[in-house]
């Protein structure tokens, strides 16, 4: 994957910790939540999901790790954000000390099962590109500055 054929869109949402969403350059601008925002029977559990990011977004990364029915670390690079009473899920970059999140992908978790394997990977795959992103943005940052 191509870092160049993706961009990171900045949350307007985020207060203290910056979350950003990974989108597509090919004209199709749209993000994970973007897509559930547009169709009528998930706007609900997308709007729970802002809910979710912006309590995230108050209290940091680590204190949202602190509670395992909000938040679990998948790796050192991954994190789960669940939705409250929802089977609605989050896959998000972050760095551990980092309150710096990227929301990779939004789906509907198996209730039961646990088995997310294939997302997982999925996102995995996105990391280099999101890595490769961040660096771009932090060297802008520098230069700015």
């Amino acid at each position: 994957m191509n870092h160049e054929e993706y961009s990171l869109l900045r949350w307007e949402g985020s207060v203290c910790t910056d979350i950003f969403y990974l989108a597509r350059r090919d004209g199709d601008r749209d993000t994970a939540i973007g897509k559930w925002e547009r169709k009528k029977s998930f706007r609900e559990a997308a709007r729970k999901l802002q809910i979710a990011l912006r309590q995230l977004s108050v209290v940091g990364v680590e204190m949202f790790e602190q509670d395992p029915g909000k938040c679990r670390r998948i790796d050192e690079r991954i994190i789960e954000v669940k939705v409250e009473r929802s089977v609605v899920r989050a896959l998000c970059y972050n760095r551990r000390g980092r309150d710096l999140l990227v929301v990779l992908e939004v789906f509907m978790g198996r209730q039961g099962s646990g088995n997310i394997q294939r997302e997982i990977d999925s996102c995995r795959r996105l990391i280099p590109v999101v890595e490769r992103l961040l660096g771009d943005c932090d060297l802008q940052e520098r230069a700015k500055g």
